[in-house]
């Protein structure tokens, strides 16, 4: 008898946890992010590291590429994540 409350209880909590986390999920995914997602271009670039001298591909070098970015017409915004 014990167990099967312990069953019950745990159950219950189960499911009210998996409530709870869907209710945040649908909120997080309904806030507006403050600009358009089908109007984002993103693209990857990989840069290999025979590039340069010290065979370093850690990014030192990705704001002699940023000049690409200012070429896309029609563009505001532009930016890069190393």
């Amino acid at each position: 008898m014990l167990l099967t409350a312990a069953q019950v209880a745990l159950a219950i909590t189960l499911l009210t946890g998996a409530g709870l986390l869907l209710r945040s999920f649908r909120k997080v995914v309904a806030v507006d992010l403050g600009y358009e997602k089908g109007a984002v271009l993103t693209f990857e670039m990989d840069i290999p590291g025979i590039k340069y001298r010290d065979g370093s591909s850690d990014g030192r070098n990705a704001p002699d590429n940023t000049g690409l970015l200012y070429r896309i017409e029609n563009t505001t915004d532009r930016g890069t994540h190393v």
